[in-house]
């Protein structure tokens, strides 16, 4: 398994070099957007289903593999409400509004910062499907935020 630190420079730099092709950062700014806005399907993201459907139609533009999609949308999740998978709107946009050139600080945080999402994302994902494989009846508990809070919090201080 390859370091989530150097896939997540290599999604970034993906992104970087799309956007460069716009010209200068306003025309960037201008062209992010309007690649996230509009789409065939008129998608409002707010959920990794929309994301998913979002990211696939820039995939081919911008290099993407299935594997950096995943990446950026479970580093893009809100774990407040995990289990519902919902997208947290300002993590996502990160991936394409941050303009980095060279090692700054900036990009340093981000980097880690995203590290720090996608390991925290796998040892939820663990737990939770640890936890729904017990489940004899009432799967849909799955769903509530009870439920969430308690797996969540279950193990903390250990």
């Amino acid at each position: 398994m390859s370091d989530p630190r150097d896939d997540i420079e290599a999604i970034f730099n993906k992104i970087q070099k799309w956007k460069q092709t716009f010209g200068d950062l306003d025309m960037q700014e201008k062209a992010v957007t309007r690649a996230l806005k509009n789409t065939k399907t008129k998608i409002q993201i707010h959920n990794v289903k929309t994301l998913l459907a979002k990211l696939n139609e820039l995939k081919s533009d911008i290099g993407f593999t299935d594997e950096d999609i995943l990446l950026i949308i479970y580093t893009s999740l809100d774990h407040d409400y995990f289990t519902n998978l919902l997208i947290l709107a300002g993590e996502f946009l990160k991936w394409f509004n941050l303009n980095f050139e060279g090692e700054s600080r900036e990009e340093i945080d981000f980097k880690d910062n995203k590290c720090e999402i996608w390991n925290s994302t796998i040892i939820q994902a663990k737990d939770i499907v640890a936890e729904h494989a017990k489940m004899k009846a009432k799967q849909e508990d799955i769903l509530t935020q009870y439920w969430w809070e308690h797996l969540r919090y279950s193990n903390f201080g250990n």
